[in-house]
């Protein structure tokens, strides 16, 4: 499932490239529906903070990080700007972890290739 799921991310990242242009347009439109959105609100969101990956198995907990990377890459990809927008201490405690776990999945694949 991992192979899969990290051949597809790299097919979507290539793919991402390729749509620049539309996601500008299909961005603007959004900022005014969530500017719209954002004037009919009464209240802000409620916010919970709850650790759920501490509950998971290791390969599970391997999956759900390559899928958040998957899915921030792809919100990224939407809307550039919203990077600026994101807790920067969390966002690079996610990509660092995500960085280990690949590297570490490198290491163990040249591991089998050289056995």
């Amino acid at each position: 499932q991992i192979d899969y799921l990290k051949e597809l991310t790299s097919h979507r990242d290539r793919a991402r490239a390729a749509v620049g242009k539309v996601v500008a347009e299909a961005s603007q439109d959004f900022d005014k529906k969530m500017d719209e959105a954002r004037a009919n609100t009464d209240s802000a969101p409620a916010i919970e903070f709850y650790e759920p990956l501490r509950h998971l198995d290791d390969q599970t907990y391997k999956l759900v990080l390559t899928i958040l990377d998957e899915k921030v890459k792809a919100i990224f990809a939407y809307d550039p700007s919203a990077r600026e927008t994101v807790n920067q201490n969390n966002l690079s405690k996610l990509e660092d972890a995500n960085l280990k776990e690949r590297v570490k999945h490198y290491e163990q694949l040249n591991k089998r290739l050289r056995d």
